[in-house]
């Protein structure tokens, strides 16, 4: 079975991400992608408590039948 990688890398400022990020805004994000259909999914949030962290970086890897 062929599959295509899709990998989707965004890097955000951490002080913004927490200015317009609550914490059920991001777990209702995670759990939107996840209804979408993107597996394998990997998340590395940096700093994530720190409101000074420099960069948030998300990696979202998808499986996708071509």
């Amino acid at each position: 079975m062929n599959c295509t990688t899709v990998w989707v890398e965004i890097a955000l400022a951490g002080s913004l991400f927490h200015t317009l990020a609550t914490v059920w805004e991001k777990k209702f994000a995670l759990m939107l992608l996840r209804a979408l259909g993107l597996l394998n999914f990997n998340l590395l949030l940096l700093s994530m408590l720190s409101i000074e962290a420099p960069v948030l970086v998300i990696s979202l890897g998808a499986s996708m039948p071509q």
